[in-house]
This record gives C-alpha cells, sequence and structure tokens, in this order.
C-alpha cells in the first residue's frame, strides 16, 4: 500500500519502532507497480468514511 500511495502522488509518512519493518517500509523506492496492479489495488473496497486518496 505504501508504493501504491507514493505512486498515486500520496505523501507517506510510515512508522514502526521493528527494525525489519522499516527496512520494508524503505525497499518501495526500489520497484515499480504496473497499471494493472495499481487498478486492481485502486478497485478494492475500503470501507472508509474519508476517501482522500
Amino acid at each position: 500500500m505504501l508504493r501504491w500511495n507514493v505512486q498515486n502522488g500520496v505523501a507517506v509518512i510510515p512508522g514502526s519502532s521493528n527494525p525489519s519493518h522499516q527496512a520494508e517500509n524503505l525497499d518501495i523506492f526500489g520497484f515499480e507497480l504496473t497499471a494493472s496492479e495499481m487498478a486492481a489495488i485502486g478497485s478494492l473496497e475500503r470501507r472508509e468514511k474519508h476517501d482522500w486518496y
């Protein structure tokens, strides 16, 4: 989801005290999602009351 947000121009501020999770969060810059992956994630039902992205 972090990569999806970055590719949609949303600034993300992930937080974790777990060093392993921190490393995973930084690894989102080594790849890009394909157009079909972006569309698939974008079509997921989020059931949120705010849809700002």
